[in-house]
């Protein structure tokens, strides 16, 4: 799973090795999956399909921006868990714990995305259906 540094290793020097990273693959996976579930439910049930992507949005946004804002903190008042060193543990846990939850934010977002975009595709195929 990404996290936050790995996302800005990957930003700053992009190459086909962080492309097809096990991390990424593991995006391409999670978004492929939320694509076909974002189909097959907004075939089904257009309301909950509208229901279900907000909620996931809402998570992934709040997820993504209270673990920036702790990462943010760490680089302004305590950067020794961000330079590797660890001095006090639970700070070091604290800085594993916004760093992964930023990964995790980002996939519920791009998987959001994909999970919306397949689900307009829906709708706009059963608009011009016959049957």
């Amino acid at each position: 799973m990404h996290n936050f540094v790995s996302v800005m290793e990957c930003l700053n020097s992009p190459n086909a090795a962080c492309a097809v990273s096990p991390p990424s693959l593991l995006l391409y996976a999670v978004i492929l999956g939320l694509m076909a579930a974002g189909w097959r439910l907004a075939r089904r049930d257009a309301t909950s399909f509208r229901a279900t992507a907000w909620r996931w949005i809402k998570i992934g946004a709040a997820l993504t921006a209270a673990s920036f804002v702790v990462i943010v903190g760490f680089f302004m008042l305590d950067p020794d868990p961000v330079l590797g060193v660890e001095d006090n543990p639970v700070s070091n846990g604290l800085w594993i714990l916004a760093i992964n939850a930023f990964g995790i934010g980002l996939m519920i977002l791009f998987g959001m995305a994909a999970f919306r975009i397949a689900g307009w595709a829906a709708r706009l195929g059963q608009q011009g259906d016959p049957t």
